[in-house]
């Protein structure tokens, strides 16, 4: 999985207010992250010409691999926290 992504979606996230949220949902609601990936699967098409398409589909990528996404929810709680993380 390409980390290359995460600083700028972390960034998304805070620039928003979503990551707490975020972050709650990812630990919480892991069983439901692979049925959300599914449904945002139907929406490639889409967003695939968009100019965010690459992203969209790096994410639906992440969202499907268990490991990845794992890693990923550790990189937002410690980013989070305040601490400083590599991606």
């Amino acid at each position: 999985m390409q980390r290359s992504k995460w600083p700028s979606w972390k960034n998304f996230l805070e620039k928003r207010g979503l990551l707490s949220p975020v972050c709650v949902l990812l630990t919480l609601n892991h069983s439901l992250v692979p049925i959300a990936a599914q449904v945002m699967y139907l929406g490639m098409p889409l967003f695939k010409s968009a100019a965010e398409g690459n992203a969209f589909s790096d994410l639906v990528d992440l969202l499907v691999d268990e490991d990845a996404l794992r890693q990923f929810t550790d990189y937002l709680l410690l980013s989070q926290s305040g601490q400083e993380v590599e991606a």
